[in-house]
């Protein structure tokens, strides 16, 4: 199966082509990408906008939420003990991505800065 084919926004992945050790592999490959984007905004020396910050939080985020989607989409219709497995084994890095990320000081702080920011030179949207 092709990743890029997969995380395609242009149509709905082909769900027949999805196997288990694809699934546990794009969970590995997206958490990794995942944590390596958040430490390089984190680490990040330039100032920071939408296309150094935002954007690829949302990028990495949408894949994590993709490629779980498709996993427990698929134990909901096509349920075998391959994919109860692949989801058993993933849940703690899944959910440990997710607990980091939010509860990340530094982004924290890079957001509040990058909003300050924001509200100064538009006041009238701190309303």
């Amino acid at each position: 199966m092709s990743r890029d084919a997969f995380f395609c926004k242009e149509w709905l992945p082909n769900y027949k082509l999805l196997s288990p050790n694809d699934i546990d592999e794009l969970i590995a490959e997206t958490i990794s990408d995942g944590r390596l984007t958040v430490k390089k905004i984190c680490e990040n020396n330039q100032p920071l906008n939408w296309e150094t910050t935002v954007q690829p939080i949302s990028q990495i985020s949408e894949k994590i939420h993709r490629i779980w989607g498709a996993a427990n989409h698929l134990s909901s219709v096509a349920d075998s003990s391959e994919i109860r497995g692949v989801i058993n084994k993933n849940l703690e890095q899944v959910t440990s991505f997710w607990t980091d990320f939010s509860q990340n000081k530094t982004l924290y702080k890079i957001f509040c800065k990058s909003s300050e920011r924001y509200f100064k030179k538009n006041p009238s949207s701190a309303t």
